[in-house]
């Protein structure tokens, strides 16, 4: 595609940042609480993660991985939208966060998203005979409300 395909998508781009705090916990490890597995609405995060383990990423075979924190680094997660948008190409980051550092723990994930009025297509070169559009078409604002409708309801 060309270079400039998605700058519509971004003159108006949803943005948010947070700091998320995870106390110290004195509960065995399977009563830890942080965030259960879920994967981010928008088209990607960005997280800095302080010293201390917690962040878990799902793979392929259905393993929890610890993404170790990396002094300096960005742990970079793939989003719903632009899942969508690359119809699979790319899939969503299912992760979780359980603080089992016996510490507290900070995150800053910062959430960029596209501009809620675009309508989420599969790029065209994301979609094949073999690989036909797996989604349908709605705007990124729309799809961000069902998202968050159905997170409130207790399902994702």
């Amino acid at each position: 595609m060309p270079e400039d395909y998605f700058d519509d998508y971004v003159k108006h781009p949803e943005a948010g940042m947070r700091i998320i705090h995870y106390p110290q916990q004195e509960a065995s490890a399977v009563d830890q609480n942080g965030i259960g597995a879920h994967t981010d609405f928008e088209c990607f995060t960005i997280v800095t993660q302080d010293g201390n383990d917690g962040l878990e990423v799902l793979n392929k075979d259905g393993y929890w991985v610890k993404a170790k924190p990396v002094p300096d680094a960005f742990v970079v997660n793939i989003a719903d939208c632009f899942m969508r948008q690359t119809n699979d190409f790319f899939v969503s980051t299912v992760h979780r966060v359980i603080n089992k550092s016996g510490r507290e723990r900070y995150s800053l994930p910062f959430f960029f998203g596209f501009d809620r009025s675009k309508r989420l297509e599969a790029v065209p070169s994301c979609v094949s005979d073999e690989n036909p559009m797996k989604y349908p078409i709605m705007t990124s604002g729309e799809y961000y409300h069902y998202r968050a409708t159905n997170a409130k309801a207790g399902s994702s």
